[in-house]
C-alpha cells in the first residue's frame, strides 16, 4: 500500500472490496493494510485485528462473528494454516468473487479473485482484471490515465488520491 485511510480496492457488479491502511510506524511512508471491508447487496464482511487480544475478527453487519457465515450474498470461512495463522475467505454467492485475507502478527495481508465476468470491466487500485497492466493505472472516473512507466509520487497524487474514501456514506 502507499496510502493512508480507506480506499477502494477494486470492485464489480455491485460487489466491492475496500482497503484501510495506516503507517507501519510513526513518521513512515510506508503502510500496511489494518482492515478490509467486503460488501455486496445488504451485506459488508469487515476483517481487522483486535485492539485488545490481537486476534483477527470479522463483523457482518457491524456484529462480531466467531463462526463460518453463509448469508444471501456473502458467505465467510475460516481456515487455520499449520503455522497458526487465520485464513478468512468471503465469497460472493451471486458472482462467485472472492476475497482472501490471511491475518499477519500486526497486518493482513489480501488476495482477490472476481468473478471471470468482470474481467476488463473492475475499477479500483487493482486496476481492471483484463491481464493487462499498461491499462491498469486510471483515476476513478477515468478521466487520468498514466503508463506504468510514471513515477509512484505521480500515481498516488493523480491515482491513489482518487479511490480514497473521504465520506463516511461510501465506507
Amino acid at each position: 500500500c502507499n496510502f493512508w485511510g480507506e480506499a477502494l480496492w477494486t470492485s464489480c457488479q455491485g460487489w466491492k472490496v475496500h482497503t484501510a491502511a495506516k503507517p507501519v510506524a510513526v513518521g513512515a511512508k510506508a503502510t500496511i493494510i489494518v482492515a478490509i471491508a467486503v460488501s455486496e447487496g445488504n451485506e459488508t464482511v469487515v476483517i481487522q485485528r483486535n485492539n485488545e487480544t490481537g486476534d483477527s475478527e470479522f463483523r457482518v453487519n457491524g456484529e462480531v462473528q466467531t463462526e463460518e457465515f453463509s448469508g444471501l450474498y456473502l458467505t465467510v470461512d475460516l481456515d487455520q494454516t499449520s503455522n497458526n495463522l487465520t485464513i478468512i475467505r468471503v465469497t460472493s454467492i451471486a458472482g462467485q468473487h472472492t476475497a482472501e485475507v490471511e491475518t499477519l502478527t500486526a497486518s493482513l495481508t489480501l488476495s482477490v479473485a472476481p468473478d471471470a465476468s468482470c474481467i476488463g470491466t473492475c475499477s479500483g487500485l487493482m486496476g481492471n482484471c483484463d491481464g493487462d497492466a499498461t491499462n491498469d493505472i486510471k483515476s476513478l472516473d477515468g478521466t487520468v490515465s498514466m503508463p506504468t512507466t510514471t513515477t509512484g509520487d505521480a500515481i498516488f497524487s493523480n491515482i491513489v488520491v482518487s479511490y480514497l474514501i473521504n465520506n463516511t456514506a461510501n465506507s
